[in-house]
């Protein structure tokens, strides 16, 4: 069977041959620009005034109007949204002063000059460029004997300071390769006090090796003042985990829940199984992190697309510090003293999802046995609904005051929360306050709090175009409610 030919479909017809003509000369004697020749005959309808608009001679994206495509795309606006936006700024899409078609070839070839001048360049100026506007904010890239580069890490500030508050778990991922390239964009994510996601910088590795692995972990410690992990979930990739063991040997790895849950779905074949994957509440940290990531991206794009969704995760710190700092959990009237005492030291968010959970808990456990030392106490608590006994230890002062408490569930000790069988020793004991936890209200009180984000402060020039378009927006905002101030606006801008 022949294979099919196939032609291409032949375009319009736009020449007719009009012989209009405007022509304009030099003259190099008065140095004068002058009309040489005018023909005003066509050989064809001319266009309505409501349809110039779309004609090519009229239409032209502005630098300005450029300037503000790139930022709304980098903020995660798809091309026919920035259209509509467009539409609604300047009235209409007469008025745009170009097409959705121009739109779109502008961002197709704007991409084609990224590559052109070399992604990982560009990438590479592109965080330069923050670190020259921020002197703490650290950058490395690592290159092969032959110049080209083989991976980049970088975080700022607040990442650091992150990291000293809640690094001691780190949820580290190399599951992000949805670009043009297949390379691995690499988080370094952990939990903060709110129980939220934070993150503490991020990588970019070209080669999935232990080397490339090592390399990624000892730059991200440097950036830290050596600190290590006290555990670190990974994604189970082999060499990532011989690279933990390399360059964090004392701290533990262990497998990401959700990759678990993943693994069984693939490889055992059991309806019932996948009954449970769907029941599950842990979720991959892509969707954790919300980044719209796909596959045609170029690396910039995806290191733009990284930014957007690392100011969100702050912006999500900020509303719960300012929910935390405004409100209190609600709690019932005959509500115990522990239960306020918890109310008043943890974070909102911490306090709904975990401990009043423990405190209706403490509810069902009933006390066994009571085993006194000289200077410990234990208690054997069972559940009314379990057939099973805790053992909570109490380790006492000289005179007799609580100093320590653990219990054999190892709740507070995993998760930073106290468990029901501690609630209910300590409401036996007429204790009043918690012992010491993570996750409190306090929990960065320590470190100096930086509200800043740089990620958008891409040029000095970008910079003052924000400052002065958000000035003029406000002024003609007043100026349009007055027809003598809106004139008068008119002419300066002019």
């Amino acid at each position: 069977m022949k294979k099919e030919i196939k032609k291409r479909r032949p375009r319009d017809i736009t020449r007719v041959g009009c012989p209009a003509k405007l022509l304009i000369a030099l003259d190099r004697n008065t140095g004068q620009w002058y009309v040489k020749n005018f023909i005003d005959e066509h050989n064809h309808l001319l266009a309505p005034t409501d349809l110039g608009c779309l004609l090519r001679s009229h239409r032209k994206i502005s630098v300005a109007q450029k300037a503000e495509i790139v930022e709304l795309g980098v903020a995660g606006i798809r091309k026919h949204q920035i259209f509509k936006i467009m539409e609604m700024q300047y009235g209409g899409y007469d008025k745009v002063g170009y097409t959705s078609r121009d739109l779109y070839n502008f961002c197709h070839l704007y991409k084609q000059e990224i590559i052109a001048d070399g992604d990982t360049q560009t990438v590479i100026s592109h965080l330069k460029g923050h670190q020259n506007r921020d002197s703490e904010f650290f950058f490395k890239y690592m290159t092969d004997g032959k110049g080209h580069v083989q991976g980049m890490f970088w975080c700022d500030t607040q990442c650091m300071l992150d990291y000293a508050a809640f690094g001691d778990v780190i949820v580290f991922d190399s599951t992000y390769k949805t670009n043009r390239y297949n390379l691995p964009l690499v988080p370094f994510v952990g939990v903060n006090h709110h129980y939220c996601t934070v993150i503490f910088g991020c990588g970019i590795i070209f080669h999935e090796n232990t080397e490339s692995y090592v390399w990624l972990l000892k730059i991200f410690t440097e950036a830290n003042a050596q600190k290590h992990p006290i555990s670190v979930i990974t994604d189970g990739d082999l060499a990532m985990q011989r690279a933990i063991s390399v360059v964090w040997p004392n701290s533990p790895y262990r497998l990401c829940g959700w990759h678990i849950e993943l693994n069984l779905v693939r490889n055992v074949h059991n309806d019932t199984l996948k009954g449970l994957r769907s029941n599950q509440q842990s979720e991959s940290m892509n969707s954790r992190l919300q980044m719209n990531l796909d596959g045609k991206m170029t690396l910039l794009e995806m290191v733009q697309c990284y930014e957007t969704c690392f100011t969100k995760v702050r912006r999500n710190e900020v509303d719960d510090d300012a929910k935390a700092l405004q409100s209190a959990p609600f709690t019932e009237p005959d509500a115990s003293v522990l239960e306020i005492n918890a109310k008043e030291r943890f974070t909102p968010n911490v306090f709904k999802a975990k401990v009043q959970f423990s405190v209706e808990a403490a509810k069902k456990c009933s006390l066994i046995e009571i085993l006194d030392g000289d200077d410990t106490t234990e208690y054997i608590v069972g559940r009314r609904d379990r057939d099973i006994m805790y053992y909570v230890k109490c380790e006492l002062t000289e005179e007799a005051n609580l100093k320590r408490i653990f219990c054999s569930c190892h709740k507070l000790q995993s998760l930073g929360t106290p468990c029901s069988h501690i609630f209910f020793v300590l409401g036996l004991r007429d204790e009043s306050k918690l012992p010491d936890c993570w996750w409190t209200m306090g929990a960065k009180r320590a470190f100096p709090t930086i509200r800043k984000s740089t990620m958008y402060d891409y040029s000095p020039t970008l910079l003052r175009f924000r400052e002065l378009h958000n000035l003029s927006l406000a002024a003609a905002f007043v100026a349009s409610r007055s027809p003598k101030a809106y004139e008068r606006t008119k002419r300066v801008l002019e």
